[in-house]
This record gives C-alpha cells, structure tokens and sequence, in this order.
C-alpha cells in the first residue's frame, strides 16, 4: 500500500492533486456522460445490421422490420450493409403480407443496384417470384439508371484516359530556357542618386534615394541664394539698426539651414553607396522560357532517322550486294 511521509496517512488523489482534482473529475464525467450518451452500436454499424438479421433468422419478422428501419434512420454510409438491410425488409414485410412496403424496399433496392437478383438458394420461390415481378415492373427506368451509370462510368473512363494522355505529352514536351546573365559594375555601385540601386535591380529604393537628394540638394541651394541675398542686404548702410538686425538673424537662420541641408546630402549619398555595395553582386542570372519555334535548330533534340545504303560486295567465291543503314 503507497502512503504519505504523514504518520502513515494513505496517499490519496486529493492529497497530491488538490487543485486540478476537481477540473480532471468534471472532464471525466462529461465524457462518460457523452459515451453514454451515444446510442448502443452508433459507433459500430455492423453490430446493428447483424442485431436485425438475429430477429430475421429467428423468424421474428416485426421485431426484424422494426431493427431495420431503425437502421436505415441511422444513415450508415456502407452501401453494401444498406443495400442488404433493404432486401431483408422487404423480405420481411413479404413475409408479413405488407407487398406495398416490400416492393418499396425492392424499389429501393434495385435502384441502388439494377441487375441485383435473391439467391433462390436461400429465399422461398415466391418471394423470388415477387422481386422478379418488381424488376419487370420498373424494367425500363431500371434500364435507363442502369444506362445512366454506364454512361457516367464511361465519361469517367474517358476522361481519366484523357488525363493521363495529358500528362504523358507534358513529359515527352521539350521546355526551353533561355538565360540571360548581366554584368555590374563596382563603379556604378559607387555613384549617388540611387545609380547602385537601379543596378541591384531595387528600383523603389533608388527612386527613393534619387528623390531624398535631390530634394536636400534643391533645399540647399535655395537656402544659399537667399543666405547670399540678404547677407548683401544686411550690408547696406541706408538701413537703420533695427531693420538691419532682422536680416542678420533671418540670414543666419538660412545659413543653418543650408549648413544642415548639405550635411543632410552628403550623409543620404553615403547611406546609398553603403546599401548598394551591400548588395551589390557581380552578375545577375535570369531565366526566360521559350516557345519550341523561336529555339534554334542546333539545341533542338535530334531526331533519329534511317539511311538505307547498298553497295556491291566481293568474296573469294562470287560477289554480291551488301545493306546497311546509317542514323
């Protein structure tokens, strides 16, 4: 017997699991309440088939009419066990006078498989009669649902036929690949506005970098015109010393800007020939598929034909003619 280190006290579940105990027992009991939930043989259609067939074999044929029905409510997805459960039941409605229910069921039946037969081996004659009776009476819609699922096999021979045609002339075609390698170079990789990056083939990233200094570069020579201008402005001695002091400080003001804006530029141009090296490569490979037509002849695969030759041949005893063929 397992017990804890407390003065012998037995080790129960509550004791080692106190706070998922009760989680765990709650789950527990949804699931035996779910499996019992669940109706005798629902996860097992064969069980029920052969419950039904016990009460037919015992020639209880209410209680094996009531089992099959019951069955057939369950919507198996077993073909065979349903086309089967619809002979039994209209068997046994035979066997209890109920012909109407008994040709449902043989309808039933016959839809699912046309050329069926009862096994007069097992069956009673008149009942065999009975179905044969059934089957002659929908002769021709059974003919024509037997036509239908010809027709539908055949489209689906056919079709899979075509498919695998398909994919025997998608092995046997030839694809062509045209490559076309371009070089770069180190010293466009170098250049500012963007120049590495078109090269690189990041097209976006160099329309940014081309706009970003073009804009700091225009920025920068705007702020030294004006700079310029009211630095002579400033100079001019018909102004008083108030007016004066305004264009000073609005010239310092531009000379900031144009100081920052050429810094602004030499540092955007750096940044630019530091991501195109970054990804700069040598060469660019790319491929172009090519139709069959605009391939040249010497890379087309060679086709294998026959030169029949004759030529006169000599032996030591006689002559004749000799064949050959040549590829």
């Amino acid at each position: 017997m397992y017990r804890s280190t407390h003065e012998g006290d037995p080790l129960t579940f509550q004791a080692v699991f106190p706070r998922f105990a009760p989680t765990v027992a709650a789950f527990l009991a949804c699931g035996i309440a779910f499996l019992c939930s669940l109706p005798a043989g629902a996860q097992d259609p064969f069980v029920e088939f052969a419950k039904a067939k016990n009460a037919f074999d015992a020639g209880d044929y209410p209680e094996a009419c009531r089992r099959f029905e019951a069955f057939l409510s369950t919507a198996s997805d077993n073909p065979a066990l349903i086309a089967e459960t619809h002979k039994y039941l209209g068997v046994s409605y035979l066997f209890l006078n109920e012909k109407e229910k008994a040709e449902e069921q043989f309808v039933q039946l016959l839809n699912m498989e046309p050329e069926f037969m009862l096994d007069p081996l097992i069956f009673p004659i008149d009942v065999v009669d009975f179905f044969t009776e059934v089957q002659q009476k929908h002769a021709q819609r059974l003919a024509r649902i037997a036509e239908a699922e010809a027709r539908a096999e055949a489209e689906k021979k056919a079709q899979e036929e075509k498919e695998r045609q398909l994919a025997i002339e998608k092995l046997r075609t030839h694809v062509y690949l045209e490559r076309h390698v371009k070089e770069h170079s180190l010293l466009v990789a170098l250049m500012p506005f963007g120049a590495g990056q078109f090269q690189n083939g990041q097209r976006r990233k160099g329309v940014l970098f081309l706009t970003g200094e073009l804009t700091l570069m225009s920025a920068g020579i705007v702020t030294f015109a004006l700079h310029e201008s009211l630095r002579k402005e400033a100079e001019t001695p018909f102004y008083s010393a108030k007016t004066k002091k305004k264009y000073e400080r609005l010239e310092t003001g531009y000379r900031i800007a144009n100081h920052a804006s050429l810094i602004s530029v030499g540092v955007l141009m750096l940044a630019g020939i530091v991501d195109s090296i970054y990804f700069f490569s040598q060469r660019d490979t790319t491929w172009r598929k090519l139709e069959e037509k605009d391939v040249p002849p010497r890379y087309q695969p060679h086709r294998i034909s026959l030169r029949p030759m004759v030529a006169p041949m000599v032996l030591p005893n006689g002559g004749g003619l000799s064949a050959a063929a040549s590829f």
